[in-house]
């Protein structure tokens, strides 16, 4: 491939073949773990010891930058001269990996996870987006936790789980949990023309746990959170002593 435009006719391409980026924790064991039979962490083994468990959401994922179809990042050059300009830009492919679960001896923790409307890749090399939502980023929807023992005898479908956190995104103003930084490149919405609170990024608005089937009765907005400990902290700045501050250390447990 050559270029035939501009003053010298400046053309340059680099490939950077596949590398590993980042790694993925798979365990973490006692100093008096011993694993028996070489086969990582399992329940026949001594000692204490923690596994992570992955699943690949997508093992092709397309990026680039800029992201829209067909554009590049201008650079200017010299003001004196008008053929030296030039214009960039990177393109790459990647592994999505997602916690599936995290498991000890005793006790298993499930993510569940779902599509979301941001976050795609782009079609190919000269950007654009890719519309389906199976081949873009997920969001954490809920993560439960189990006895190991109940639930490998019943499964995901009939175990009760002991414990559920629950993330919340959509809020009370019809904004579906993409209100923030709205119009960017890579959401379904922004190229449909959604812009009522669905075009911007993926947006935490809060939390919520459950109990075995029990609904808690506390739902934890974020903002408000913030607000609440704010307060406490200048109440213990004012009172001081002990109770404010075990008030705090729960809160910040039960978080």
């Amino acid at each position: 491939m050559s270029n035939s435009k501009g003053l010298d006719n400046y053309y340059s391409s680099q490939t950077t073949p596949a590398y590993a980026h980042s790694f993925l924790l798979t365990s973490i064991a006692s100093p008096d773990f011993v694993d028996r039979l070489n086969d990582g962490p399992t329940n026949d083994d001594p000692g204490k010891w923690v596994k992570f468990n992955y699943s690949i959401g997508n093992s092709s994922y397309k990026w680039r930058i800029p992201f829209k179809a067909m554009t590049a990042n201008y650079n200017e050059g010299l003001h004196t001269d008008e053929l030296d300009n030039k214009a960039s830009y990177i393109y790459g492919e990647k592994e999505l990996w997602n916690v599936h679960s995290i498991e000890s001896r005793t006790f298993i923790a499930i993510f569940i996870v779902e599509d979301r409307q941001d976050g795609l890749p782009v079609v190919g090399e000269s950007g654009g987006i890719d519309a389906n939502l199976n081949k873009g980023q997920v969001r954490l929807k809920e993560i439960s936790l189990y006895a190991k023992a109940e639930f490998l005898l019943k499964g995901l479908a009939n175990a009760i789980p002991i414990k559920t956190v629950h993330f919340v995104y959509e809020n009370n103003l019809s904004q579906l949990g993409y209100n923030l930084c709205k119009g960017v490149d890579n959401s379904i919405n922004n190229q449909i023309g959604n812009t009522v609170g669905m075009n911007g990024k993926l947006t935490l608005n809060g939390i919520y746990f459950t109990y075995g089937k029990i609904l808690a009765d506390l739902l934890i907005n974020i903002n408000s959170l913030i607000l609440i400990l704010t307060r406490i902290i200048i109440q213990w700045q004012l009172i001081g002593g002990e109770i404010i501050k075990g008030l705090i250390l729960r809160i910040i447990i039960q978080l």
